[in-house]
């Protein structure tokens, strides 16, 4: 900021402070609340002793939060100085307002009254470490956790947990050789805590608890930075890391078959991270001290001990908070003092897995927001604060320890990371369905697109990291000498690894790495393993599901709106065309081949053309005598999205594949070709400009018909290329006749004579051209 902006900064905050000692109570809440917001402290004691006056049971909450803001403002300004240039009357009458509020004007309950009493406990916590009186710090410390256990505080919130937190790390370290207060105020801190009851749900409810962290780290490294390690450990640290794990393990105790209760878990929760931030504190200030790396050993077991506990309890639901702090707390201190061994245990795996797939990067919240239209903008911020919470931000560290961990896990663990991954991929797809179908169209349009995008990247990128680091922990087989068995679970990851990027196609970025490392995996081991194919052919959308109406959509069908579900189909269709040889035929005929069908006429081209190559390859791998059906539905089908909806490229394809498929002298194939015939006509005689392309097409397989076949093929043709003659034989049989013949015939004709000028064919050659003259000669 330049010198003249700073002057004008300057005389605006004086401006302010003379408005808090004009007396008038609106004048001054504007004024205080306007200080508090610019992070300005009290410049003299004249400025502290009108917020003092301020700070009184009489005075509106408007007033007493921002004021009792500016007190711990200065308060802890006060720490900074050296004893003697301190003020002990202002801070003596900044703690006894504090009490005093606590004390007469939070009798009823309130949110209000809750952010006021975690006001004044900060500002407790802040006089604390300023406190020049021998055993001052100790009574406002016993205040403090007074107010904590008295029932003078309501249930707490996210705010004033961090708030109650902050003020206990302040007195802590003004409690060194005092265990038994610091103690009591630590087991009084968790009890109150143990009352929380979680407003929201995933890594959005462990960032409430996310200061405790902090909260012990800057406790540790302050008392380590004013004595010796070997003091602070036994005067402080000791005594403080006992109730910690007295709390923590309260879990492994109560764990076995038994209900987890929300106050044990909650101060568990606590607890291991608090344990965490001492651990950090620990190294990070004490490093090569004896009693310092012993203590520090002792809280990193209790951490393994806990997340072990978390990992092993039978309910996922009940144990998510713990399991997320567990998490949390090892991220935050693997990233900050690189404890990699601590990653080895196999419960802090199991913890981290689930609260990476299953909490930080759960689209559950997205979904729930559209379930009950949150307003947008509560939407978009709700999404924002995921992206921000402390499990997001360490999400790339977890990913990147847990997939260094992969090569040294047994077969089961493998196996129960894909399997994670699996879920993780499914519940995201399913969550993502109800976010894009449920709301209206308007409400997506006012979603702050670019977060969710930001949060979808994270969740691909991740799985697809974690599924990279599984394929490749197992030996890769070689030609000569491969095991069965690490074959086959090669091939059951490859597998897994192909149904997770067909849940992940609605997000998918434009492929990194790791993509193509598991897209030419799955292509490589999926055509020849039955088992890891049907399981992708499984995932499909059920073809009930997809045909039914949207109701939110227009009631249009499923399948045509629902974007998520179409780049699906897409991708399966496209891996599973070439593993339909292997494929049980009842499964091709009754999972593949309805919502193939259903496909082809997606208005998206990429995922037409994939139902045409599926339906071929289906084709040429059902039984001789299921072919005809099919063929002849598909025929018909395509011709429905003609023009348009049906890619003539693949049309010309997939018919010569029928052709080909087609048992020998099968009437299917001739009116296969008659289906062709009269769409051709039609759109020719309607002028449409595909029309000279779909003829070409039928053109063409006058020279791939079955030769049994090929009379009946050219008297097909004749009835056409002589359209007078098929006229006046049908003479008052159609009921819309087409505007004009001639067209049609025209462009039919020229197509034709193309073809069988193309042609190198000497046994059809000949025919054809006998016919074609003979044609001609009779026009």
């Amino acid at each position: 900021m330049s010198a003249p902006r700073q002057r004008e900064a300057q005389q605006q905050r004086l401006g302010l402070w003379d408005a808090v000692f004009s007396g008038d109570v609106k004048t001054a809440a504007a004024a205080v609340a306007a200080l508090a917001a610019s992070r300005a402290a009290p410049p003299g004691p004249s400025h502290v002793a009108a917020l003092l006056g301020l700070a009184q049971p009489g005075s509106p909450t408007v007033v007493l939060l921002p004021t009792l803001t500016l007190l711990s403002r200065w308060a802890r300004q006060q720490s900074l100085q050296p004893a003697a240039a301190r003020q002990p009357d202002l801070l003596h009458g900044a703690a006894a307002a504090a009490q005093d509020l606590l004390a007469n004007r939070l009798a009823a309950a309130s949110a209000e009254q809750a952010r006021v009493a975690a006001a004044c406990l900060l500002l407790l916590g802040s006089v604390g470490p300023a406190a020049t009186e021998e055993g001052e710090a100790e009574a406002l410390a016993h205040a403090v956790g007074a107010a904590l256990v008295g029932g003078r505080l309501v249930k707490p919130e996210a705010a004033t947990a961090a708030d109650a937190m902050a003020a206990v790390g302040s007195l802590l370290p003004c409690l060194l050789g005092k265990p038994a207060a610091a103690c009591r105020l630590l087991s009084a801190l968790l009890q109150w805590l143990g009352d929380w009851a979680p407003a929201e749900t995933g890594c959005l409810a462990v960032d409430c608890l996310a200061p405790a962290y902090g909260m012990m780290r800057g406790a540790a490294t302050a008392v380590l930075g004013r004595t010796q390690p070997a003091a602070a450990v036994s005067g402080l640290l000791r005594p403080a890391y006992a109730v910690l794990k007295s709390a923590a393990t309260a879990v492994a105790d109560n764990a076995g078959g038994q209900v987890l209760q929300q106050p044990v878990v909650t101060q568990a929760s606590v607890a291991t991270l608090a344990a965490g931030g001492l651990v950090e504190a620990l190294l990070r200030s004490a490093a090569g001290f004896p009693e310092a790396a012993a203590l520090a050993a002792e809280a990193e077991a209790c951490i393994v001990e806990t997340c072990s506990a978390a990992a092993a309890a039978e309910s996922l639901a009940e144990s998510a908070l713990l399991r997320d702090a567990c998490s949390l707390a090892a991220a935050q201190l693997v990233g900050a003092v690189r404890r990699p061994a601590l990653l080895a245990s196999p419960g802090i795996v199991r913890c981290q897995a689930q609260s990476l797939l299953h909490s930080a990067l759960s689209l559950a919240p997205l979904c729930h927001a559209a379930e009950v239209q949150l307003p947008p903008s509560q939407a978009s911020q709700l999404v924002q604060r995921q992206l921000g919470c402390g499990l997001v931000q360490h999400a790339g560290g977890m990913a990147s320890g847990l997939s260094a961990q992969l090569g040294q896990m047994d077969a089961g663990m493998l196996q129960w990371v894909v399997q994670q991954v699996q879920a993780a991929a499914r519940q995201a797809h399913q969550h993502y369905r109800g976010y894009s179908l449920v709301p209206p169209q308007g409400w997506l349009a006012a979603i702050d697109a670019a977060a969710v995008r930001l949060l979808l990247d994270k969740l691909f990128l991740t799985c697809l990291v974690l599924l990279v680091a599984a394929l490749e922990a197992g030996p890769v087989p070689s030609a000569a000498n491969a095991a069965p068995a690490a074959t086959a679970g090669r091939a059951q990851r490859a597998g897994a690894a192909a149904v997770v990027l067909a849940d992940l196609q609605f997000c998918r970025l434009s492929f990194p790495p790791q993509y193509a490392v598991l897209l030419k995996a799955a292509l490589a081991e999926l055509p020849d393993n039955p088992a890891a194919a049907a399981s992708l052919a499984a995932c499909l959308p059920c073809y009930a599901e997809l045909a039914g109406p949207c109701a939110t959509r227009g009631r249009q069908a499923a399948w045509l709106v629902d974007g998520a579900a179409a780049a699906k189909v897409q991708f399966v269709m496209s891996v599973l065309t070439s593993c339909c040889p292997v494929l049980p035929r009842s499964k091709l005929e009754e999972r593949l081949a309805p919502v193939a069908f259903l496909y082809l006429l997606h208005p998206h081209p990429a995922t037409a053309t994939s139902a045409h190559n599926l339906l071929c390859a289906l084709l040429m791998a059902a039984a001789e005598e299921r072919r005809p059906p099919l063929a002849a539905y598909y025929v018909q089908r395509s011709l429905e999205g003609c023009p348009g909806a049906t890619p003539l490229p693949q049309l010309a394809q997939g018919l010569a594949t029928v052709m080909e498929a087609l048992p020998v002298r099968s009437p299917v194939a001739l009116l296969c070709l008659q289906q062709v015939l009269d769409k051709c006509w039609e759109l020719a005689a309607w002028g449409d400009p595909s029309a000279p392309e779909l003829a070409a097409i039928a053109a063409q397989q006058l020279l791939i018909i079955d030769h049994l076949l090929l009379d009946e093929a050219m008297a097909a043709f004749d009835r056409l290329l002589h359209p007078a003659r098929s006229l006046g034989a049908t003479a008052g049989t159609t009921a819309s006749p087409l505007p004009s013949a001639a067209p049609a015939a025209a462009v039919l004709r020229r197509e034709v004579l193309a073809a069988v000028r193309r042609s190198d064919d000497c046994l059809r050659k000949p025919v054809l051209a006998s016919w074609l003259l003979s044609a001609s000669a009779n026009l």
